[in-house]
């Protein structure tokens, strides 16, 4: 189903615009279709609804030359990105999408990656502590999100593959060779709100990742933040959601927190997709990383600032909100994955 049926679908469902588009956004990223787009096929949808007839646009001229030249990368590369084929080939990315899916008809296809194989007491433990967190969301929400934020440790290259191929019906998708690219493993630390960045830190070569480092360089820049500081001010208190990894709940962490009026959250039991930063953020900076290969450590370190500083306050609100529904759907479950 191309953006256009689903447009018509979720406008004879009755979804508001804003729903459509954050729907497309979720499943077509950068290539959803932008507002003009969405209200066209509403309409669309609307005379259809009425026995109208809607005259379509004519037939697209194919260019056989970049249809050909989009063939010949997918063929050499099939885990190739569409923003590495538009800048290979030199074209727009949509038009890629297009000619990618309508016109050499492939698919993209991924491997589904599953957590923790979850007993039932922790199921249970995960589906209590996602409404113990949505409570404290929700009354964070009240206050405009202030006094909340969120965050976590993420390895990163100095060369981005592709995670999936795009291949035709019935094709067994091939396997990617990973010595092609022997890549160093950088860790950036990200500390996030409501208001954008707190702490971007990358660690250093031959540093580790411990309890002290984390403390020096991650709590402590957190809290001379002046946003932070603006809203300790106000709340006292300053929410903070980690996952359970050994340095963020070490004791010396914790004590740490707890003195510097920094209060966790819960976090339930192998829940990614509960924590912000792994259901959207390192995805969301990863896939603007994706076709691009950096000389140096700051070079990448530069091009993930950018990309963090050009997230909109409007698209984390949409986050944080999907942030809260995640831990509903999660306790509606009964705490498992999937229904």
């Amino acid at each position: 189903m191309n953006q256009a049926e689903i447009i018509k679908k979720l406008a004879n469902d009755k979804k508001s615009k804003k729903e459509i588009q954050e729907k497309l956004h979720e499943m077509f990223g950068d290539l959803a279709y932008k507002s003009s787009a969405i209200y066209k096929w509403m309409a669309v949808q609307r005379l259809e609804a009425a026995g109208a007839v809607y005259e379509a646009d004519p037939p697209e001229r194919i260019d056989t030359q970049l249809l050909n030249q989009i063939e010949n990368v997918l063929i050499d590369e099939p885990f190739s990105s569409i923003r590495y084929i538009a800048h290979i080939t030199k074209s727009c990315p949509a038009t890629v999408y297009r000619y990618v899916t309508i016109h050499l008809q492939r698919k993209y296809h991924h491997t589904r990656w599953v957590p923790h194989d979850l007993t039932p007491p922790q199921c249970k433990e995960r589906a209590e502590k996602c409404m113990e967190l949505a409570a404290i969301l929700e009354m964070c929400k009240k206050r405009n999100w202030h006094g909340i934020i969120t965050g976590d440790e993420s390895m990163f290259t100095l060369s981005y593959g592709i995670s999936g191929a795009w291949i035709e019906d019935g094709e067994k998708p091939p396997t990617m060779n990973g010595s092609k690219i022997q890549n160093e493993k950088i860790m950036i630390t990200v500390m996030w709100s409501i208001s954008g960045i707190i702490v971007l830190n990358m660690l250093p070569k031959g540093e580790s990742f411990d309890s002290s480092y984390f403390i020096d360089n991650i709590i402590y820049e957190a809290d001379q933040n002046p946003t932070i500081q603006k809203w300790r001010k106000t709340y006292g208190k300053i929410w903070v959601h980690l996952d359970n990894c050994r340095v963020h709940n070490s004791r010396v962490s914790m004590e740490r927190m707890k003195q510097i009026k920094f209060e966790r959250t819960p976090h339930p039991p192998y829940s990614p997709d509960i924590a912000p930063s792994d259901f959207f953020l390192f995805g969301y900076v990863k896939e603007k990383l994706k076709g691009q290969k950096f000389i140096a450590r700051d070079e990448l370190y530069e091009a993930v600032h950018s990309i963090l500083s050009g997230i909109s306050e409007d698209l984390i609100l949409r986050v944080f909100e999907s942030w809260i529904t995640r831990c509903y759907a999660v306790s509606a479950r009964n705490g498992s994955y999937s229904d």
